[in-house]
């Protein structure tokens, strides 16, 4: 599964929302306990998605793993997904989320 969804145009925070929401949707089916892992994962994007960028999300009964290192995150999630953020001259930002 790939998805490429656009963010927007403009300042980086309602583009890290609509981010933040899109990975949100991904752990509706996966995510029982721990669901608090989210406000953690949205403060990575804060500090770590304002320009672009490449990381993986992961998924699992009980959390979601956020960030760069890959072996870290497939150790810990039954769901990975891949998701690089662009923005192009216009300063329009877009998503593509892969599932692993």
């Amino acid at each position: 599964m790939s998805e490429t969804i656009s963010l927007g145009t403009g300042h980086h925070t309602p583009i890290l929302s609509l981010l933040w929401n899109k990975l949100l949707i991904l752990t509706e089916d996966t995510v029982r306990l721990y669901r608090s892992d989210l406000y953690y994962d949205a403060l990575w994007l804060e500090e770590h998605a304002k320009e672009p960028c490449e990381f993986y999300f992961g998924t699992r009964g009980t959390g979601t793993q956020i960030g760069t290192d890959e072996d870290l995150i497939r150790e810990y999630s039954e769901h990975i997904y891949k998701v690089t953020v662009t923005s192009d001259d216009m300063n329009h930002w877009v998503a593509t989320i892969t599932e692993e």
